[in-house]
Protein backbone atom coordinates (compact mmCIF):
# COMPACT_ATOMS: atom_id res chain seq x y z
CA UNK A 1 0.00 0.00 0.00
CA UNK A 2 1.67 3.41 -0.71
CA UNK A 3 0.94 5.76 1.90
CA UNK A 4 1.06 9.67 0.97
CA UNK A 5 1.60 12.06 3.52
CA UNK A 6 0.41 15.58 3.41
CA UNK A 7 2.09 18.05 5.50
CA UNK A 8 0.86 21.96 5.44
CA UNK A 9 4.37 24.21 6.49
CA UNK A 10 4.52 25.47 9.78
CA UNK A 11 3.51 28.86 10.60
CA UNK A 12 4.61 31.81 9.52
CA UNK A 13 4.40 35.70 10.51
CA UNK A 14 2.19 36.34 7.78
CA UNK A 15 0.13 33.62 9.70
CA UNK A 16 -0.10 35.99 12.67
CA UNK A 17 -0.87 39.15 10.51
CA UNK A 18 -3.62 37.02 9.17
CA UNK A 19 -1.99 38.56 5.87
CA UNK A 20 -2.93 36.54 2.38
CA UNK A 21 0.21 34.46 1.37
CA UNK A 22 -0.19 33.02 -1.93
CA UNK A 23 2.27 31.61 -4.76
CA UNK A 24 3.65 34.80 -5.25
CA UNK A 25 5.35 35.03 -1.13
CA UNK A 26 8.47 33.53 -0.32
CA UNK A 27 7.73 34.08 3.30
CA UNK A 28 10.15 31.94 6.03
CA UNK A 29 8.98 30.36 9.01
CA UNK A 30 8.55 31.95 12.56
CA UNK A 31 10.15 30.62 15.89
CA UNK A 32 7.29 29.23 16.78
CA UNK A 33 7.12 27.42 12.95
CA UNK A 34 10.69 26.26 13.15
CA UNK A 35 9.28 24.60 16.24
CA UNK A 36 5.80 23.44 14.94
CA UNK A 37 8.07 21.46 11.81
CA UNK A 38 10.74 20.13 13.78
CA UNK A 39 7.86 18.36 16.18
CA UNK A 40 6.42 17.60 12.78
CA UNK A 41 9.30 15.72 11.95
CA UNK A 42 9.22 13.94 15.04
CA UNK A 43 5.76 12.81 14.87
CA UNK A 44 6.94 11.27 11.59
CA UNK A 45 10.05 9.89 12.53
CA UNK A 46 8.19 6.19 13.73
CA UNK A 47 7.66 5.91 10.16
CA UNK A 48 9.42 4.72 7.19
CA UNK A 49 9.89 7.14 4.34
CA UNK A 50 10.92 6.79 0.91
CA UNK A 51 10.95 10.40 -0.38
CA UNK A 52 10.16 14.12 0.65
CA UNK A 53 8.87 16.44 -2.18
CA UNK A 54 8.12 20.02 -1.17
CA UNK A 55 6.84 23.24 -2.94
CA UNK A 56 9.83 25.67 -3.88
CA UNK A 57 8.57 28.05 -1.41
CA UNK A 58 10.72 29.08 1.71
CA UNK A 59 7.86 28.31 4.26
CA UNK A 60 7.38 24.66 2.83
CA UNK A 61 11.40 23.76 2.03
CA UNK A 62 11.69 24.69 5.71
CA UNK A 63 9.63 22.38 6.91
CA UNK A 64 10.33 19.62 4.57
CA UNK A 65 13.81 19.58 5.34
CA UNK A 66 12.84 19.24 8.99
CA UNK A 67 11.25 16.29 7.99
CA UNK A 68 13.61 14.63 5.75
CA UNK A 69 16.44 15.45 7.95
CA UNK A 70 15.34 12.64 10.64
CA UNK A 71 15.00 10.00 7.65
CA UNK A 72 18.64 10.95 6.14
CA UNK A 73 16.72 12.06 2.58
CA UNK A 74 17.21 15.23 0.35
CA UNK A 75 13.85 17.12 -0.20
CA UNK A 76 12.82 17.01 -3.94
CA UNK A 77 11.31 20.41 -5.08
CA UNK A 78 8.27 20.41 -7.07
CA UNK A 79 7.49 24.19 -8.74
CA UNK A 80 3.40 22.65 -8.98
CA UNK A 81 2.77 22.41 -5.16
CA UNK A 82 3.12 26.00 -4.59
CA UNK A 83 0.11 27.88 -3.16
CA UNK A 84 -2.95 28.97 -4.97
CA UNK A 85 -1.87 32.08 -6.84
CA UNK A 86 -3.65 35.14 -4.77
CA UNK A 87 -3.01 37.26 -7.84
CA UNK A 88 -4.09 40.77 -6.60
CA UNK A 89 -4.96 39.73 -2.90
CA UNK A 90 -0.98 38.60 -2.30
CA UNK A 91 0.33 40.04 1.03
CA UNK A 92 -2.84 41.81 2.05
CA UNK A 93 -4.60 41.27 5.30
CA UNK A 94 -7.79 39.43 5.61
CA UNK A 95 -9.37 42.66 7.12
CA UNK A 96 -8.54 44.86 3.98
CA UNK A 97 -10.44 42.82 1.73
CA UNK A 98 -13.16 42.07 3.66
CA UNK A 99 -13.22 38.83 4.95
CA UNK A 100 -11.91 35.47 4.00
CA UNK A 101 -9.57 35.09 0.42
CA UNK A 102 -11.77 31.54 0.74
CA UNK A 103 -15.41 33.32 0.59
CA UNK A 104 -14.06 34.84 -3.07
CA UNK A 105 -13.47 31.27 -4.09
CA UNK A 106 -16.99 29.91 -4.20
CA UNK A 107 -18.97 32.38 -5.61
CA UNK A 108 -20.59 30.66 -8.58
CA UNK A 109 -19.84 32.14 -11.94
CA UNK A 110 -22.27 30.05 -13.86
CA UNK A 111 -21.11 26.74 -12.88
CA UNK A 112 -17.15 27.38 -12.58
CA UNK A 113 -15.09 28.27 -9.89
CA UNK A 114 -14.13 31.67 -10.22
CA UNK A 115 -10.81 32.67 -10.51
CA UNK A 116 -9.11 35.32 -7.78
CA UNK A 117 -8.34 38.60 -9.80
CA UNK A 118 -5.14 38.63 -11.53
CA UNK A 119 -4.35 34.96 -10.10
CA UNK A 120 -5.97 31.73 -10.06
CA UNK A 121 -9.10 29.67 -9.16
CA UNK A 122 -9.56 26.46 -7.22
CA UNK A 123 -9.95 24.38 -10.22
CA UNK A 124 -6.54 25.40 -11.69
CA UNK A 125 -4.48 24.85 -8.07
CA UNK A 126 -6.01 21.09 -7.79
CA UNK A 127 -5.14 20.51 -11.64
CA UNK A 128 -1.82 21.60 -11.18
CA UNK A 129 -1.45 20.09 -7.68
CA UNK A 130 -2.63 16.56 -8.86
CA UNK A 131 -0.85 16.23 -11.29
CA UNK A 132 2.20 17.09 -9.00
CA UNK A 133 1.27 14.00 -6.70
CA UNK A 134 0.58 12.06 -9.69
CA UNK A 135 4.56 12.73 -10.93
CA UNK A 136 5.85 12.04 -7.43
CA UNK A 137 3.71 8.70 -7.01
CA UNK A 138 4.67 7.05 -10.67
CA UNK A 139 5.45 3.82 -10.28
CA UNK A 140 5.34 3.12 -6.76
CA UNK A 141 3.02 0.54 -5.27
CA UNK A 142 3.67 1.03 -2.08
CA UNK A 143 6.00 2.84 1.18
CA UNK A 144 5.41 6.33 2.04
CA UNK A 145 5.96 9.62 0.18
CA UNK A 146 5.82 13.35 2.10
CA UNK A 147 4.69 16.18 0.19
CA UNK A 148 4.69 19.60 2.50
CA UNK A 149 2.38 22.12 0.48
CA UNK A 150 0.08 24.87 1.71
CA UNK A 151 -3.47 25.40 2.45
CA UNK A 152 -5.41 25.69 -0.18
CA UNK A 153 -2.91 23.30 -2.39
CA UNK A 154 -3.67 20.57 0.59
CA UNK A 155 -7.16 20.79 0.69
CA UNK A 156 -7.47 20.39 -2.97
CA UNK A 157 -5.65 17.27 -3.18
CA UNK A 158 -7.71 16.13 -0.41
CA UNK A 159 -10.57 16.88 -2.40
CA UNK A 160 -9.22 14.70 -5.52
CA UNK A 161 -8.33 11.98 -3.87
CA UNK A 162 -11.46 11.54 -1.68
CA UNK A 163 -13.78 12.39 -5.02
CA UNK A 164 -15.02 15.62 -3.04
CA UNK A 165 -16.35 18.27 -4.99
CA UNK A 166 -14.08 21.97 -4.70
CA UNK A 167 -17.05 23.33 -2.50
CA UNK A 168 -15.91 20.83 0.03
CA UNK A 169 -13.43 23.37 1.44
CA UNK A 170 -15.39 25.05 2.64
CA UNK A 171 -15.57 22.53 5.89
CA UNK A 172 -12.26 21.37 5.78
CA UNK A 173 -9.54 22.81 7.63
CA UNK A 174 -5.74 22.13 7.86
CA UNK A 175 -3.34 23.80 10.98
CA UNK A 176 0.27 24.72 10.39
CA UNK A 177 2.72 21.87 10.51
CA UNK A 178 -0.79 19.15 10.19
CA UNK A 179 -0.40 16.01 8.97
CA UNK A 180 -2.91 14.51 6.56
CA UNK A 181 -2.76 10.86 5.49
CA UNK A 182 -4.18 8.99 2.02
Amino acid sequence: MLRLVLVRHGETSWNLEHRIQGAGSDVDLSQVGKKQAECTGDALKRYQLDAVYSSPLLRAHETAAAIARHHGLTVALEPDLKEIDAGDFEGRTVESIGGALSQFMFTDKGGKMPVLPGGEGLDELQARAWSAIERVVAGRQSGAIVVVSHYFTILTVICRALDFPLTTLRRLRTNPASISMI
